[in-house]
Parts: structure tokens; sequence; C-alpha cells
């Protein structure tokens, strides 16, 4: 047993180590560089294409533009409700700078890791006045293995850029009260949050929480309550007042779009909030045990739970459950380890499915923010441990340490290009219908082993879920490629008919391309009727394309339907009255 001599020894060494600054930021810029300096040799992946390298947007620097124009997000047209315009301009500033070179993209992505661990510190210093436990709590979410996906992902920025004002937006709070200079600053950070990523509307709901467990000091629930009211009541006219503006933008914007996917999953809100459950469960272990549920597979599938007997929502929902249970009546015995739980709840409850469903379930980025509660709990924990029971704590500390290192370091590998991403995926899930569409797609070259490998996998991604879109329309594509035209048109014949009989408003992109090629396809073979027909379901998608409206003239003078002809030319002529085709058409049928 120590002597009382050794013990205050040893904390004085403690305090001298963990109050030098330059041990903090050589700490967290060494943990932040060991693994994530390698990014800066990777590719871009996954949809990086569509954000970033593909979007011609991002050739001019305009702010106003980003704001009220949603398509900046994405030219596709795949945007479908995100609002993100600081993204985009920030997107923008470093294409001016870097160019498109993924390398530029990802040591920014880097550094506001490291501008967020040292926040987290921050932050944690004025919530806990421990020093020795933000030091670990920035450590751990330096190094901890679900923050890759938000680092080593270039079209992950948002979620680093909204974490920054986020924590930027919390310590400007935690500093006093209400005086001009700190609800200026509150503003601006939550204002520049919102921007970056919708998670930050979050903000004040935890903000109350913490005036009620860690600010309250103890007081009864209902003195927590006025006494944060009579000291704060600016700051709730301040973050109502942004909220209101943000909604009113965001609206203005995206109109009616909500989400990426606007039914429930299998059209049933029961099932879709069961897997939910499951889903937020899944986070906390992968923040406890960076190994569960695999160390490795950046497209985690969840399938879908049906009943509440099923065993994986019976023990998420006891978790889940017994946290809130905790959160609610341990505010006052245990104020910082409710503030946490609450912290992760209401952060991970935007993309949860409980309230809206979206297109996923899990994705290691939407902890991002949400982990720095728990891993800060965690964090202090360890610290009690430690000055207990040193001997006890120290071997756990650099397993973990160990553990979460080394995942990082191995999942970072993983998004160095888009074959090794997916392929990485396939080994872990070798049933997931995505990552063959993906891997498929990542496949470079046209030898004809290239060509069927590409074949086989878009094969299998359909045979695992034959409702599958953006499969169906690349097996359709490299089948008329390859010669193999008339099953081509079954393809995305059988794409459309899909389509057409699902519930959800899903692959409305597939959709439009397969009408427009099926249109083509049908047209060299002398099937004008059919080629008419799918003509006129994509005209719902180019509304204000001339030259498709005189196409379809074309094939209604094929089909010996002149009057329809004449509509269809009329119609496009009225679109654009310079149209010379149209115009030369009309003349011609008046003619006759």
């Amino acid at each position: 047993m120590s002597s009382p001599a050794t013990i205050a020894q040893d904390e004085g060494a403690e305090r001298g180590l963990v109050r030098s600054r330059g041990f903090l930021v050589l700490l967290l810029a060494g943990a932040v560089l060991a693994v994530y300096a390698p990014t800066w040799q990777h590719d871009f992946v996954y949809d990086d294409v569509r954000f970033i390298a593909g979007n011609p947007a991002l050739d001019t620097i305009d702010p106003v533009r980003f704001l009220i124009d949603p398509s900046t997000v994405d030219p596709t047209g795949g945007f479908e409700g995100i609002y993100r315009p600081l993204r985009t301009l920030s997107f923008a500033t470093q294409v001016a700078v870097f160019g498109r070179d993924p390398s530029g993209f990802l040591a920014v992505n880097a550094f506001l890791h490291f501008l967020n661990a040292l926040l987290v510190f921050a932050v944690m210093v004025r919530l806990l006045k421990d020093r020795a436990t933000a030091v670990l709590a920035a450590f751990f979410f330096a190094i901890h293995p679900v923050m890759v996906e938000g680092v080593a992902w270039a079209t992950s920025h948002d979620n680093g850029l909204c974490a920054l004002f986020f924590l930027l937006a919390v310590r400007a709070y935690l500093g006093g009260g209400d005086g001009p200079w700190r609800l200026t600053a509150v503003g601006a950070a939550f204002s520049l949050a919102l921007l970056a990523k919708e998670t930050a509307a979050m903000l004040p709901a935890i903000l109350a929480w913490y005036e009620l467990t860690v600010g309250s000091d103890g007081a009864s629930l209902r003195r927590s309550i006025s006494d944060a009211l009579k000291r704060r009541w600016r700051s709730v006219v301040l973050f109502v007042v942004i909220a209101c503006v943000y909604g009113f933008l965001r609206y203005e914007a995206l109109g009616d779009a909500s989400g990426q996917r606007s039914v429930w999953w299998e059209d049933s809100p029961l099932r879709t909030r069961l897997t939910a459950v499951v889903a937020i469960a899944m986070g906390l272990s992968r923040l406890a045990v960076p190994l569960l549920p695999r160390a490795f597979a950046f497209d985690y599938r969840l399938g879908i739970v049906r009943s509440i007997a099923d065993w994986r929502f019976c023990v998420s929902a006891a978790t889940c459950a017994a946290l809130v249970v905790v959160a609610i009546f341990g505010r006052r015995r245990h104020p910082f380890l409710s503030f946490a739980i609450v912290w992760y709840a209401l952060l991970v409850l935007p993309t949860a499915n409980l309230l809206v469903p979206i297109n996923i379930f899990y994705a290691d980025r939407f902890l991002y923010l949400a982990a720095i509660g728990p891993l800060a709990w965690l964090a202090s924990g360890v610290v009690r441990l430690a000055r207990s029971k040193g001997k006890v704590a120290i071997p756990g500390l650099a397993g973990f340490v160990v553990v979460c290192f080394t995942v990082a370091v191995w999942n970072v590998a993983a998004w160095r290009d888009d074959a090794t991403l997916w392929s990485r995926v396939l080994a872990a899930d070798a049933q997931n219908p995505r990552a063959h569409h993906a891997y498929a797609f990542a496949l470079e070259g046209d030898s004809p082993e290239v060509v069927a490998e590409r074949r086989e996998h878009l094969e299998t991604a359909l045979a695992i879920e034959p409702d599958y879109p953006p499969a169906r329309r690349e097996l359709g594509a490299l089948l008329r490629t390859i010669g193999e035209t008339e099953l081509a048109i079954r393809t995305f014949e059988e794409l459309v008919a899909r389509v057409e009989s699902s519930p959800m408003q899903q692959g409305l992109r597939e959709y439009a391309y397969a009408c427009r090629e099926l249109v083509e396809l049908h047209a060299e073979r002398g099937r004008f009727e059919r080629a008419l027909a799918y003509a006129e379901r994509f005209v719902a998608f180019a509304p204000g394309d001339p030259a498709l409206r005189v196409r379809m003239g074309e094939l209604a003078e094929r089909l010996g339907d002149v009057g329809l002809a004449r509509a269809y030319y009329a119609d496009a002529l009225q679109i654009d009255p310079r149209l010379a085709t149209a115009r030369a058409a009309l003349e011609r049928l008046s003619a006759r």
C-alpha cells in the first residue's frame, strides 16, 4: 500500500502533466496523426464523386446560392432532403485551394478532428472541473475507431464541421451568464453548426438538461428550472429565434422534402422503431467494445425486427430502459452520468428512425458527436479507478487504448479506395447487396474477366435483394454494353415495374434512367408504341426538356397519330419558341 507521501507525490506529478498545454496539444496531435495521416494518400471513395469530385457547383464560391439552392449539394438530384450549405461552402473553398485533390480534403478532416478533440477537452474541463478526466476524454475521442468514418471519408466533413461549432457553442454557453458578447458567440456558433448539419438542432435540449443536472448543484427539479430560466431566458429566446430562421431557410430550399426515405421500413412504423432501438443499443456497444459487432464492416446491415419477442430487441430495450431510468432518477446523485446518457440519446435521435424514417439504421458517422458524452463518462470512471486502485486501472486502460488504436488504424486503411472499402465490407458480410453493387462499380477495366466479375456481383446483389434499383440499373447498362440488348430491356422493364409497384419513394433516379433507356431501345427495334409509353413516364422527370417532346412527337408520327404528334411538337415550342426542329415538324404536318 502506498504511503500518503507517495500518493501526494503521484497526484502532484499528474496535475503537473495534465496542466501542461504543450502536453495536451502534443498528445492529441500525435494521436490524430498516428491514426489519420495515411488518409492523405487515399482516393475519393463512396459518395465523394457525387458531392465533391463530380459537383460543378463547387467551382464557384457562392454562399447565397449554397444557402437557397439544394442542387448545389449534389448535381444528380440525389440530395433528397440534405440541407448543409456550410459544408458545401467549405467544399467550394477547399476546391479553390486544393483543386479536387482528395489529400487536401482529408487533411482538412484530420485537422478538424484535432480541433474537436481540443474542444472536447475544453468542454469537459468546464463540466467536470477535472483536467485529467478531460484529457483522457479528448484522447479517447481522438483515437476511437467509431470516429473513422467521420474523418477518413471526405464527404463526412459535415460531421467534423458541425461538431466544431456545436462544441464551441457549448463551451461559450458554459463560460458564464447571458452577456451580449457571450450570447453573440453562442448564437453564431449554433447557427453555423445548424448550417453544417441538422443534428445541431439538439443543442438547446442538451443545454437544458445540463441546467437540470451538472449545472443544478443538486437542487430540486422545480428550483433548477426556475433558476435556469431566470439566468438564461435570453439564451432561450436566442435559440428559438435561430431555430425559426433555420427552419424557414431549410423549408424554402427543400420544400416538402423530408429526407432520403419518406415511408417506414417494410411500411411498418412499429417494425422500424423496434429495429431502431437495436441500432441505438448497438452504437453504445461499439463505444464500449470497439470490436463489436464486427471490428470492421462500415456498411452495417441490421435485419428488420418484426416482433417485440425478438431477443435483439429485448436486450436492447432493457438496456435503453435502464439508461433512461438512470438518467431521470439519477439526475441529482449522478449528474454527469445522467448528462452523458441524455447527450448520447438526443444526438442519435435525428438519425434513429424513431421520429422519421431515413435510408439507413446505423452508421458510425452518426456517433461522431453523440459519442462524446459516453466517452467522457468512461474517462471519468477510469480516472476515478486509477486514483483509488491504479494497479487495476492501468492494464485495463492500456488494453482499451491498444484495441481502439489498432482497430482505428485498420479501419482507416480500408478507406484507401472504393475497391478496398467494399471488399472489406464483403469480407465481413457476404450477403450485403449494397456492397456487391458498390464493389462491382469500383472494379476498374473493361476486360472480359472484369466485366464477368462485375456482372456476377450485380446479379448477386439482386438475388439477395430483388428490390434494389441501383444494382438493376447498372446490370441493365452492363448488358446493353456487352450486346445482350433484349436481356437489358427486360432488366430495365423489371426495374420500372418494381419501382411503380413499391410503396417506397426509392429508386426514382434509377426509374428515370431506365425509362429513358427503354425509349431508345424500343424505338431502335421499331416498337414505337412501347417507346412512347416509356417516354410518357420519363416526361415527369424532364418537364422542361423540349427535345424530349420532339422525340415523343417523332414516335407518335411513326405510330401514325398525327394529332398526338402535333400536340407534342406544340408543347416543345411552348417550352422553347426558338426550337427549329419542332417548328419544322409542325410545318411539315400542316402541309400534309
